[in-house]
């Protein structure tokens, strides 16, 4: 399973990377179009999904007329979403004042819907442990979408590249997912089967939408307030961010929920197998993102024209929020493995409710007062998490504390190396390079001390995930 892991990572590698390609042969405005659609096609593919997924693959008995009911349940709503997003597009274009909105909201209409196709026959095949027939599927599927992106690229397409690289990535995915999957349901329009795994989905579906509130209102605030170009600078740092959400908390945490499924009912083994997730991403994530803060300057000049002044700004001030997610991120399914739907429930309402109010008060005061906001709110609330999780889950806070140490300790003193040497950042390549040999060697020192650690908690993870 941590192949499977590994292969989402790659997908999600392969999606921000194109990202920040095609981002340096656009303007911010243009970019900040696509930043704008992303949170409402996501929005459908919520509120189709109703939480289906995740009950799908928890449920421990479904037969092949109830998963073919799910079959052709998505397939209706993908088509009803898709639809939607597509006869909407002209309404957000002209409401937001936002040229150039309605056709990357069609594209993103047909995206929304072959993704939600794909969700039933994918989970059907996580359900049968047959990882590597998944892997193979997502590896060939992105494999011809990058191709298609790359000539996009060199046609100069713009901001459409996104839009092709999804549409074939999403579209290959479902015709192979279906195909091999077929085994496993029999078409059928009995949606009223659905019903008892409705009952857990119901409140995945609600945790899901409040934990989308507090994700992408920002986007709708700063595109309506701020305009494109506020949103595109906005939009490319939002991802920085989250590289190591993308990287390495999002495609773990599929994984991580079958494989807790798969132990049971043995909470101490559980609790073993979260901090030595928590230990290994911390691990990889702090230090990341302690780097961004020093280390992105002088590729961002480099890389991004003048239209794009302000973006490393932004990169440095959301770091260290998008650090501590990378943990907390695994709470939601934590929660759920528990049973704690209610739980995981108020916990993100809690959050989304900060985290919106934070976004209402300061976009009125710009750009950087709302992200230096946005950051503050987020970690407090973020150690929140981790406080519900230790008091639900019966993990003691200095038993998590001591999880984070590595990556807390390996980032800490590398940041306090490079800035004691160099400055806060470096913005020409004769600090920038040493700045990096230093930092590296001072990560990796740390990082070796605590080997035995690390160590303990990876054979953990190599003999349940």
């Amino acid at each position: 399973m941590s192949s499977m892991a590994a292969v989402n990572a790659v997908r999600s590698a392969a999606t921000l990377g194109i990202s920040f390609v095609v981002a340096r042969s656009v303007d911010s405005a243009q970019f900040g179009l696509v930043s704008f659609a992303i949170p409402l096609m996501t929005f459908i593919m919520i509120i189709t999904d109703l939480g289906l997924i995740s009950a799908i693959v928890r449920h421990p008995e479904i037969d092949r007329r109830t998963a073919g009911a799910a079959f052709v349940f998505f397939v209706v709503v993908g088509m009803a979403g898709g639809a939607a997003l597509f006869a909407s597009s002209r309404f957000f274009e002209t409401s937001f004042g936002l040229p150039g909105l309605t056709s990357v909201l069609k594209g993103f209409g047909f995206v929304a819907a072959f993704t939600i196709w794909t969700s039933a026959p994918r989970a059907f095949l996580e359900r049968a442990l047959r990882y590597n027939a998944i892997a193979g599927v997502e590896l060939f599927s992105l494999g011809l979408a990058v191709a298609v992106v790359t000539w996009c690229i060199f046609e100069n397409v713009g901001i459409y590249s996104i839009i092709y690289y999804q549409l074939c990535l999403n579209l290959s995915r479902f015709l192979l997912f279906s195909f091999l999957g077929q085994t496993y349901f029999t078409p059928n329009f009995a949606f009223r089967i659905l019903k008892p795994l409705l009952h857990v989905a119901g409140w995945v579906l609600m945790s899901n939408l409040v934990i989308y509130l507090a994700r992408n209102i920002d986007n709708i605030l700063v595109g309506r307030y701020l305009g494109a170009a506020s949103l595109g600078i906005y939009g490319l740092a939002y991802q920085f961010m989250t590289l190591p959400l993308v990287l390495i908390t999002w495609p773990v945490s599929g994984v991580l929920l079958s494989s807790l499924r798969k132990i049971g009912s043995d909470d101490a083994k559980k609790n073993a197998v979260i901090l030595a997730v928590f230990c290994c991403t911390s691990a990889i994530t702090f230090p990341m993102m302690a780097f961004l803060i020093f280390g992105a300057d002088f590729p961002i000049q480099r890389i991004y024209s003048s239209h794009w002044d302000g973006l490393y700004f932004a990169v440095a001030v959301l770091a260290p929020a998008g650090a501590l997610q990378s943990i907390t991120s695994y709470c939601g399914t934590v929660l759920v493995d528990r049973g704690l739907v209610r739980t995981n429930m108020a916990l993100s309402l809690g959050v989304a409710g900060s985290m919106v109010a934070s976004f209402v008060f300061s976009v009125q005061f710009g750009l950087a007062v709302m992200m230096i906001t946005y950051s503050v709110t987020s970690l407090v609330a973020n150690l929140l998490n981790i406080v519900v999780i230790s008091k639900w889950c019966g993990i003691g806070l200095c038993e998590i504390g001591r999880s984070l140490l590595p990556g807390l300790v390996a980032a800490g003193l590398g940041l306090a190396f490079t800035k004691f040497y160099f400055g806060n950042t470096a913005a020409d390549i004769r600090h920038w390079l040493p700045g990096v040999a230093v930092y590296a060697a001072v990560v990796l020192v740390v990082l070796w001390s605590f080997r035995a650690k690390i160590a303990g908690h990876i054979a953990v993870l190599g003999s349940d995930i």
